[in-house]
């Protein structure tokens, strides 16, 4: 099978793993709203905060060095399992330490027991680390779609089990805990172990001079991304916090099918054509015109549709979650297309770039969050994230076109005409709704009109796309 057509079939089975862990994750979200209240939700929201840090801390970007490293061997991936066990020992002893201080600031005696219960998966994602990456390099996406599918179900059917017992927000966390936990049994024993334990310093030293860029990026742009949940339920309420993490949960339905596959079968490939830039460029342009495209139809239809939405999958009770929602898939818009840029930045080794564009970027955040706390309106703050995501797309952009040496602006041009076709077909709708009654019936006979309106306003614009295109790829 050629280059071209594993990446195809690859993206395939990648998407619709994607969407199928998505799914059963959404479906089973719908579930506990139905059970749990906001301010239980805006308890996790506080504590995954400190665990997502510690597991970006754990894969230290390694995992993306050894997919680039054409010649990786038992060796080097023994040396990143070492590694990474022993920092998530150390950092799961650092989170039990921090529990009651974390505890005592939100003044919430229940959030040192949940910090302890659920920071436990740090070490369980050391354990399938290995055996998840060699999947990825070896591009066995069919697999890994496979294995995960059944984690997350099996952790999702005990989860609801203990909701409807009345467990409450315990049921969530034994979903966090048993879904890592079920995928690293389900590795372990279907993909076998890699060899003989074994660390060398060599090997550590080459991998981590790539990955430690990434990880201090990853760990800056992890931290801000959730920062948002601590700042709502230290100068708001946890309860807001829960309408933030509710929503953010739904965002990431969408950053996860379309950014999973981008951080795996795209970087994987086109990883392959480092040495050939224009054949890189041909590629990576067809790519992000296909990703803006589905990312503009969605983040049209959250804009127009938020509060229909929450109110189907949540009930009225989650309403208020519909103005974040508005705004972080505003955000994810130009968020996903920051981190594609990051693929040129990874695939010529200019790691150190992102780094220093993500310093930037938190810099200019945290300003906005200093606004908006001072205002204290949660409007303020999200727009202030919103202005700073979009400014450091473009930013990102600029540099990565330096990059890959070649004056290709088919990517921004692309960009600007979904935004615009968002725009156009957003303004009616916003008179519509702000002067008649919109139901769910409503919502029905629009929703097919809004998404004709957006693909005319493409085509007018002349952004055509079509699968020939895809197939036609110079891989």
């Amino acid at each position: 099978m050629s280059l071209k057509q594993k990446v195809f079939v690859n993206t395939i089975w990648s998407v619709s793993g994607q969407l199928g862990y998505s799914i059963i994750q959404l479906l089973s979200n719908i579930i506990f709203a139905r059970y749990l209240s906001p301010t239980e939700f805006g308890q996790l929201g506080i504590i995954m905060f400190f665990v997502l840090i510690s597991n970006v801390l754990i894969e230290g970007g390694l995992g993306a060095a050894l997919v680039r490293k054409i010649d990786a061997t038992d060796e080097d991936f023994s040396t990143v399992f070492l590694f990474n066990l022993t920092i998530s020992l150390f950092l799961y002893i650092i989170l039990i330490l921090i529990s009651g201080n974390v505890s005592n600031y939100y003044q919430d005696p229940q959030l040192r027991i949940l910090l302890i219960a659920v920071g436990s998966i740090i070490i369980i994602n050391s354990l399938n680390f290995v055996q998840n990456t060699r999947l990825v390099k070896a591009l066995q996406f069919k697999k890994l779609a496979f294995y995960k599918l059944m984690s997350i179900f099996l952790a999702n059917c005990v989860g609801i089990t203990l909701v409807i017992l009345q467990y409450g927000i315990w049921a969530l966390v034994a979903v966090i805990v048993l879904n890592p936990l079920f995928l690293s049994i389900i590795l372990w024993t279907k993909e076998g172990s890699f060899g003989r334990i074994m660390f060398s310093k060599k090997s550590f030293s080459g991998l981590y001079i790539f990955g430690i860029n990434t990880t201090l990026a990853t760990i800056i742009d992890t931290a801000f991304n959730n920062i948002y949940q601590l700042v709502l339920a230290k100068w708001f309420s946890i309860s807001e916090t829960g309408f933030y993490y509710q929503a953010k949960k739904l965002q990431d339905v969408i950053n996860t099918i379309i950014f999973g596959t981008t951080n795996s079968v795209i970087f994987s490939s086109l990883a392959t054509l480092q040495n050939n830039r224009e054949q890189f460029v041909a590629a990576y342009s067809r790519i992000i015109s296909y990703l803006s495209v589905a990312m503009g139809l969605l983040t049209l239809l959250i804009i127009n549709y938020s509060t229909e939405i929450i109110m189907i999958l949540y009930g009225s009770k989650w309403i208020p979650a519909s103005t974040y929602l508005i705004f972080l898939a505003s955000i994810s818009f130009f968020h996903v297309h920051e981190m594609f840029n990051r693929v040129v930045y990874k695939t010529f080794d200019k790691t150190k770039i992102i780094l220093q564009l993500e310093m930037i970027k938190k810099a200019i955040l945290s300003v906005s969050i200093i606004i908006g706390v001072s205002l204290v309106d949660i409007k303020a703050l999200l727009l202030g994230y919103l202005i700073v995501s979009c400014i450091s797309y473009f930013v990102s952009y600029l540099v990565s076109r330096k990059i890959v040496k070649v004056k290709n602006w088919e990517e921004l041009k692309s960009v600007l005409k979904v935004i615009v076709a968002i725009v156009i077909v957003t303004i009616p709708m916003y008179y519509l709704k702000s002067h008649f009654e919109f139901g769910y019936l409503e919502m029905i006979i629009s929703a097919p009109l809004v998404i004709l309106l957006y693909l005319v306003f493409l085509r007018i614009q002349g952004l055509k796309l079509n699968l020939k295109d895809f197939k036609n790829l110079h891989l």
